[in-house]
């Protein structure tokens, strides 16, 4: 993580009192001189590296005569930090000197090497229709070494402009042992790194402290106004495949007044995104925006793809409308995770009567997409108005999680599940070695799925979380599978959470209501509790199976107490269904 220092600007005497001091003391000078650079510039001297020819750049005059040949179309050149260097020394404002970006249009696109060494460039402001450090990188161009503080990027040219800390529009190489820290403020697309990613790019030790900032003034913000507005902490697009490697990014969104779609590292994946040993510490919380919001990534678009592998998600993220998920908002790709873990705070607290979802990973995974998901675990609490899930809000797709955990509490108003919220008629699941932790809460609350109405398989698996049903169906496993066509299957499989709800429900150890399911060679060490407030009302409960479904060489061990419902069916293996080869002994 960035770390940005506010130095107060020292008057012209003590500078020049530093200066003599050292002199007098036989003593260097400061790396690093605080005053604006006035507009001059200066050639500065050159090294052979490495085969190339290199500017040495040790301040601000020889950085201005750099950019200066670059837009001329010396796109070519190179250079090399000697010190850090200072363009403006307080904090940068619309106010201060303006920095023209290395090439600043896309015929004179930077193609060099620019070498950081380890340094520092700070004060940099840049307003232009392609704002940023850098306005363009173009093809072979390689950024590394380099720390851009205290930069602010403005770009006010309608649905056209892009703005990023790095530079607007990259479609260079690659970006190693970058860092940036400043704001990006009131443009179309917005970046930490670039606006817009168009190339092959390779990307590896950035960190970015990223502040997109709309009317608000707080730290680290991402703010932005319109539906067509777009946000990244790397990019807000990404246009071809990157690879982002061992990179952090950190910061904060929060404002009641922003309308726009928002993702920790990226906006939009229109491609290919590849993420490993990263992470993702941008708390997002957008109440009023219609758009979908992601830790990782906002969007991944139709045929596109997005690969996790050991990444983190600790940013904390909250959306009234649409899709909400840790890692990405909304997927109509393909998605892989492997060895990933979401420890952040996921809620979608809109209204009870609209369609909105909430995952520990994904908000929602359309139609056409395939999403896997491997040795990997929910640390974080979910929450919905409508349907929540530990690792999916709403699956409309084909899913397979594999040796993964829920431990986080997941509160679902509509439906609740460990694993997913909601499965959908044109999905297909298959969970195996797989286990919950997390005490489930909802309407239709499952310690693995809340609703399903297609294919599903559960293997191998354990529910050890506590479920908290307020409503109609509950269970260990599924707490309903609606739609004739559904066939779901659960195996060799245990509950051992308590199950407990205030109501008449459809209530089992592994299915609460299903016609069209079966358990086989499971079992339920689980106390069922039905505490009733409304003794009108009608129960169905059993050790396996609640109401309908068919249970084949199932145990039950847990018991099962019933208070004030009235009119209850209740069995040891099923209220209701099928049994085949099972034992009772609750």
């Amino acid at each position: 993580m960035t770390t940005q220092i506010h130095l107060s600007r020292p008057s012209r005497f003590s500078a020049f009192k530093t200066i003599i001091l050292c002199l007098l003391a036989g003593l260097s000078l400061p790396t690093m001189l605080y005053a604006d650079w006035d507009g001059g510039v200066k050639k500065p001297s050159t090294i052979e590296k490495n085969g190339r020819t290199f500017y040495e750049i040790e301040s601000a005059e020889n950085l201005a005569w750099f950019m200066m040949q670059v837009n001329k179309g010396n796109t070519g050149y190179n250079a090399v930090l000697k010190k850090d260097i200072s363009i403006v020394d307080s904090a940068v404002t619309g106010k201060s000197v303006k920095w023209t970006p290395i090439g600043d249009a896309d015929s004179v696109s930077y193609k060099g090497v620019f070498d950081g060494d380890g340094h520092t460039i700070s004060g940099v402001y840049s307003n232009a229709k392609y704002a940023g450090f850098f306005g363009f990188i173009g093809p072979g161009a390689v950024i590394k070494n380099l720390n851009l503080q205290n930069v602010l990027a403005q770009s006010y040219f309608g649905v056209t402009s892009r703005a990023g800390l790095l530079s607007s529009m990259f479609s260079g190489d690659s970006v190693i042992n970058v860092s940036v820290a400043g704001t990006v403020s009131d443009t179309t697309y917005a970046g930490g790194l670039a606006a817009i990613i168009k190339s092959k790019a390779y990307i590896n030790g950035f960190r970015g402290d990223v502040y997109f900032v709309g009317k608000a003034k707080k730290y680290n913000e991402y703010i932005v106004y319109s539906e067509k507005q777009v946000a990244g902490g790397v990019a807000a697009l990404v246009m071809d495949s990157v690879k982002i490697l061992n990179s952090h990014v950190s910061g904060l969104a929060d404002s009641s007044e922003i309308r726009g779609m928002v993702g920790g590292f990226i906006g939009i994946d229109s491609a290919y995104a590849y993420f490993e040993n990263d992470t993702n510490n941008v708390n997002i919380r957008l109440n009023d925006s219609p758009a979908d919001l992601g830790g990782f990534v906002m969007r991944v678009a139709p045929s596109a793809t997005a690969d996790f592998v050991s990444c983190l998600n600790r940013g904390n993220i909250q959306g009234s409308q649409s899709y909400v998920g840790g890692f990405v908002g909304y997927s109509k790709g393909n998605l892989s995770f492997y060895n990933s873990v979401n420890e952040g705070e996921i809620k979608h607290p809109g209204s009870i009567t609209s369609s909105h979802f909430a995952g520990g990973f994904i908000g929602c995974m359309s139609a056409n997409g395939q999403v896997s998901i491997d040795h990997s675990f929910n640390m974080g609490n979910i929450y919905s108005a409508y349907e929540a899930g530990g690792f999916v809000g709403l699956a409309i797709a084909r899913l397979t999680i594999t040796d993964s955990e829920n431990a986080g509490t997941i509160d679902g108003k509509t439906a609740a599940g460990g694993f997913v919220g909601y499965a959908s008629a044109d999905s297909s699941l298959i969970i195996d070695y797989s286990r919950n932790v997390g005490t489930i809460v909802g309407r239709y609350t499952g310690g693995f799925i809340g609703e399903a109405w297609d294919t599903i398989i559960i293997d191998h698996s354990v529910n050890a979380g506590e479920i908290a049903g307020t409503g109609e169906h509950i269970a260990g496993f599924i707490a309903q599978v609606s739609g004739k066509t559904a066939k779901v299957d659960v195996r060799n499989s245990t509950n051992m959470g308590k199950i407990i709800t205030d109501g008449g429900a459809d209530v089992g150890g592994i299915f609460g209501t299903c016609s069209n399911c079966t358990a086989t060679n499971c079992e339920n060490y689980g106390e069922i509790i039905l505490d009733g407030k409304d003794n009108s009302k009608t129960a169905n409960v059993g050790g396996i199976l609640g109401n309908w479904g068919s249970a084949i060489n199932c145990r039950n061990y847990g018991n099962i107490t019933i208070d004030s419902v009235g009119s209850p069916t209740v069995g040891g293996i099923a209220g209701l269904g099928t049994v085949q080869g099972c034992v009772n002994k609750g």
